[in-house]
């Protein structure tokens, strides 16, 4: 779960494949994370 800057709240999975660097798969996944986090609109 995340909480959007705008207040929702967000279900999500991630999966990634083919990144054999734990640091770079971690990163990715924190990038997509924050992403999320950061959305400011309203979904319906």
């Amino acid at each position: 779960y995340v909480t959007t800057a705008s207040g929702e709240r967000f279900v999500f999975s991630i999966l990634v494949n083919g990144v054999n660097d734990v640091r770079l798969r971690q990163a990715a996944i924190d990038e997509i994370v924050v992403a999320l986090a950061s959305f400011n609109g309203k979904t319906n």
